[in-house]
């Protein structure tokens, strides 16, 4: 697959995030748990997503990773339970499409790192995914966003 990846500038943007530290086969899982318990903390408090589903990863020092998953909204919400406020980093970014099984996701990142380090710029520390599709949705797509420095 060949990926059309862009830099551009975002905003940092406010989120409602469970978090979580597993393992790669703990992913999925965990993250179908995560935008449940978001979306529900959301919904109780009278607040609406101001965007699609997302996951921040990062690795974790045993291999695996450390998850925030949940989705943007416009205002700081509440804490409640595990449902915490956080934010997505602002600034450059390089970001690409993925269409197609969230199996693929790693040609993604490849294709966004590599067209960060050819343009002589350094990867930041934040990398994420957006959900733009629900699962099993033909040629779903997936924005995968990494930071720059």
């Amino acid at each position: 697959m060949t990926y059309d990846v862009t830099f551009t500038e975002v905003a940092e943007q406010n989120t409602a995030v469970r978090r979580g530290h597993v393992d790669h086969m703990g992913i999925a899982d965990f993250l179908g748990g995560a935008f449940g318990a978001v979306a529900g903390v959301l919904g109780a408090q009278g607040l609406e997503p101001a965007g699609p589903p997302f996951a921040m990863y990062a690795v974790a020092a045993d291999g695996g990773w450390v998850i925030e998953a949940g989705f943007p909204v416009f205002d700081p919400i509440e804490a409640t339970d595990d449902v915490v406020p956080s934010t997505l980093p602002g600034g450059s970014v390089a970001q690409t499409i993925h269409r197609g099984s969230y199996d693929g996701l790693q040609a993604a990142y490849q294709a966004v790192e590599a067209f960060i380090a050819a343009a002589g710029f350094r990867l930041g520390d934040g990398a994420w995914e957006s959900y733009l599709d629900e699962p099993g949705t033909p040629d779903q797509r997936t924005l995968v966003v990494m930071t720059l420095r």
